[in-house]
Order: structure tokens, then sequence, then C-alpha cells
């Protein structure tokens, strides 16, 4: 069985508390200049909804940082 990933996404720009629901299950945490939605999904459909999200706002995608807490089950994945 896998286990969920936390994701830490960040984009460009300031999105305030209003969008959380958008984009639960993931919390969001704003910087000056850059957003950061962090928490855990259940799987690689459930990123790319999100990233489809950001993608429709018209966010600028700073990067994706997947949090993998065994490694050895990302590494013989899909083998």
């Amino acid at each position: 069985m896998l286990e969920e990933i936390f994701y830490e996404i960040h984009v460009a720009g300031v999105l305030d508390g209003k969008w959380s629901g958008f984009f639960a299950p993931l919390k969001i945490y704003s910087t000056e200049c850059e957003t950061i939605l962090s928490g855990y999904l259940p799987d690689q459909p459930a990123l790319y909804g999100i990233l489809i999200k950001i993608r429709d706002m018209g966010l600028q995608l700073i990067s994706v940082k997947p949090v993998v807490s065994n490694t050895t089950d990302r590494c013989t994945s899909g083998v």
C-alpha cells in the first residue's frame, strides 16, 4: 500500500485564506511574494488536480517538492 505523500507547492503571488477550501486538503501559507500550498495528497491524480487548478488560475508555478518518508517505496514503485 502506498503512503500519502507530503507536498510543498510554491507559486508566485499571494493568495489569502479564502482559497483554502479550493485547494483542500492543502494548507495555504503566504510570504511577501509567494504562496506555499502544503499537505498530504493520496496519489498522483490528486497532485495533478491541484496543478491543474494552479494552471487554470494563471498562477506561476515556482516548485513542487515531495517529501517522501519511506524512500524504499519511492525507489521501487513502478518496478
